[in-house]
């Protein structure tokens, strides 16, 4: 179910599908420009990046995964409204670094990129 819940998150926060061919440029741009709302809207509260970073504390790969891509993709558009976030978590830094230590790769690597 967190899996499912995390996976629309990041739907909603991505503009990938605003390339496609057959949509106008008016389109598109509606499109991205519904992706960056949400992405601030998100970011508004640290609470829910707290609330995600908990999530990083699953052994379970279905929603650690899906965290770390929403993470990173946080991080990618909104770099210091993240960082923000993380830093009024008492326990953010340590939650990431522990993630660094996963022994998946796939979750390392989404981490790190």
């Amino acid at each position: 179910m967190l899996n499912a819940a995390l996976e629309t998150l990041h739907t909603v926060m991505v503009a990938e599908h605003a390339n496609k061919p057959e949509l106008s440029a008016d389109e598109q741009a509606s499109i991205t420009a519904c992706a960056q709302l949400n992405t601030g809207r998100f970011l508004e509260d640290s609470e829910n990046v707290a609330a995600l970073m908990s999530l990083l504390e699953e052994k379970d790969f279905y929603v650690r995964h899906p965290a770390v891509q929403l993470l990173t993709h946080l991080l990618t558009q909104r770099t210091k409204q993240l960082q923000e976030c993380v830093l009024r978590n008492p326990t953010g830094i340590a939650t990431l670094i522990d993630t660094l230590q996963d022994t998946r790769e796939v979750i390392r690597n989404v981490l790190i990129s």
